[in-house]
């Protein structure tokens, strides 16, 4: 064999067009088979997450027209270990323990409370974070925008900087009230 010669392969069958296309055809569906289980993955998590957050989403905390923080259970079932933080962090050092406003070791279902306690509002901003263990032993967060946050019971959320490791381990999806889908 010379280098100037092309090679031919006789002992290489090629085959024909309708079994290019039918080879083609089935790695295709292949992969539409594998995105289609993927997506219906991603569903049955989110239908999972929603079924946790079932008994959590009726746990709040606002400010009523007195200044003070109500906190209401709404759901059928008691709430654990509640507090609210005052959670301004500006001018605090990591790990420095928030302002605790209330603390509660139970809240029975269908109640609603006046706490009594005020939160501070420099310039005029109202945050806090309301912090409760469901019935199922599952701890979350409330910030003070309303998103609900399903929390490791390792981390302290009562310090400086537990927002952004809860966000880390979220996923970055600590401040969504759902998680992507």
């Amino acid at each position: 064999m010379s280098w100037g010669t092309p090679m031919t392969l006789t002992w290489l069958q090629w085959g024909d067009i309708p079994t290019w296309l039918a080879a083609i055809g089935t790695v295709g569906g292949l992969f539409y088979a594998l995105r289609l289980f993927r997506r219906e993955a991603q569903t049955g998590r989110q239908r999972d997450e929603d079924r946790l957050r079932e008994l959590a989403r009726f746990v709040a905390v606002w400010i009523n027209e007195k200044g003070t923080l109500t906190m209401r259970n709404g759901g059928p079932e008691p709430a654990y270990d509640v507090g609210v933080y005052h959670s301004r962090e500006e001018d605090l050092d990591p790990g420095e323990s928030l302002l605790l406003l209330y603390q509660n070791p139970l809240l029975p279902p269908l109640t609603e409370i006046d706490t009594g306690a005020s939160n501070p509002t420099p310039m005029g901003t109202q945050m806090f974070r309301l912090v409760f263990t469901d019935a199922r032993g599952i701890r979350w967060v409330r910030e003070g925008g309303g998103g609900l946050i399903r929390v490791d019971p390792k981390i302290d959320v009562g310090v400086v900087g537990a927002m952004a490791e809860i966000q880390k381990a979220s996923g970055g999806w600590a401040h969504s009230p759902r998680y992507p889908g």
